[in-house]
């Protein structure tokens, strides 16, 4: 990256935003991101069939603007949208950019010399959670290897990664509109790549602070399954299973539900533990002898973040007996909710 000079050529990268009556925080993204593109950069927007004015505003707005392509589809999901984005997609790179969201000042400065100067598939960066106005988290993911292992323990967001276009020729979003469509897709792209960076640095603002955001809704949680349906379907076609999935359903799958936060009897939170235990079965049999439950694994990679050796045991302990790790975490997260009310 110290070696970029100014007009040097520039990698292009393609913006795509997906939206939904969501104009007032559009205008905000597009405050920050615009200052941020170079000649050759794309913003791809994707109303999708919004009724607040957004399409009319972006083509009163941006029509005469060359960075610019407006796009409008009938009420579909963030996954057609993101899919319409990559069909006009015609430069090296994109980048998909939610509609609510906000990026880093000077953040395609810091990209920049890296896409040009290297043949990376993905560069992946930190970035910053806004829960308010006052509160900031810095997310650095700690990479070290960058391994297929360790990459399917990270997060699975699009938002904080820069994609070489060509990933997306055979892998899609899915057209069915549901929570976790990043976690169906995201892992596939993973797999897919050669080269990968990261940069340790936070680039992009992912805004939990306004109540629009889709995160916060708990209702669809169960939509998880889907997501791994998706994935299972894929690796298995690539006759694949145990490489692609077992990282992903045993680390990620299990311990999002295992630590999940809602706040649920204990009656509900056994039926969630026997699901669990039944998806794992049927989508990978003989998982609980799995290298990614040994603790020895977890020497090389303890360094990841949310992994720690109490969690670790709780899961382990779940391969064994699903009753006593809910004996055991139904307390926890029922503490961890109380304090959460309280501190509220």
């Amino acid at each position: 990256m110290e070696n970029y000079k100014e007009g040097d050529q520039v990698a292009d990268i393609s913006y795509i935003i997906p939206t939904f009556n969501n104009v007032d925080l559009l205008k905000k993204c597009l405050h920050t991101l615009l200052p941020e593109t170079v000649k050759g950069d794309k913003v791809i927007i994707v109303d999708d069939g919004g009724s607040d004015g957004t399409y009319e505003y972006l083509m009163e707005t941006y029509k005469e603007d060359t960075r610019f392509i407006i796009l409008h589809q009938e009420n579909q999901g963030q996954g057609v949208a993101r899919n319409l984005g990559l069909d006009h997609a015609v430069t090296e790179y994109v980048w998909f950019v939610d509609s609510d969201d906000l990026l880093v000042e000077g953040a395609r400065r810091k990209v920049k010399g890296i896409l040009d100067t290297n043949e990376w598939d993905i560069l992946i960066f930190g970035y910053t959670v806004k829960k308010s106005r006052t509160e900031m988290k810095n997310v650095a993911l700690k990479l070290k290897y960058l391994d297929y292992r360790e990459l399917m323990l990270t997060d699975h967001f699009p938002c904080n990664k820069i994609f070489r276009r060509k990933l997306f020729d055979v892998i899609r979003f899915p057209e069915k509109k549901f929570r976790f469509e990043d976690h169906a897709t995201i892992p596939k792209v993973l797999h897919e790549a050669d080269h990968v960076n990261y940069l340790n640095t936070p680039l992009y603002v992912y805004d939990l602070s306004h109540e629009t955001n889709v995160s916060k809704n708990e209702k669809l949680y169960d939509h998880m399954y889907i997501a791994c349906n998706c994935l299972v379907d894929y690796f298995r076609e690539g006759g694949e299973v145990r490489k692609g999935l077992e990282p992903l359903l045993i680390n990620t799958f299990l311990f999002n539900r295992m630590y999940s936060s809602r706040d649920v009897s204990f009656s509900e939170r056994k039926r969630e533990f026997m699901e669990m235990e039944r998806y794992l079965n049927e989508s990978i049999p003989g998982w609980q002898t799995s290298e990614y439950l040994d603790f020895s694994f977890w020497k090389k990679y303890h360094h990841m973040q949310h992994y720690t050796f109490v969690k670790l045991f709780n899961i382990k302990l779940f391969s064994r007996s699903p009753l006593a790790a809910l004996l055991i975490l139904h307390p926890f997260n029922s503490l961890k909710n109380s304090v959460k009310k309280i501190v509220r």
